[in-house]
């Protein structure tokens, strides 16, 4: 019997194949359903913590309003 490695995505466990896995698969939180980064996010940690990055130019409408490159 062959063993299965695929990645558990949402479990909180980041496996060789996700760029993030944040425990859960909602959409639009920083780390995607198929465990890719949402652009404008930065991932850190196990489970992974999205978060946007102030002054980095990309406006997250979901937690910025502007973001005007100025950190």
């Amino acid at each position: 019997m062959a063993c299965d490695q695929r990645a558990s995505l949402g479990d909180g466990i980041l496996d060789p194949a996700e760029d993030c896995d944040d425990g859960n698969t909602d959409e639009n939180d920083g780390c995607a359903n198929d465990s890719t980064i949402d652009h404008g996010y930065y991932c850190n940690n196990e489970p992974s913590d999205c978060q946007t990055r102030c002054g980095d130019g990309i406006t997250v409408a979901a937690t910025e309003e502007c973001d005007d490159q100025k950190a």
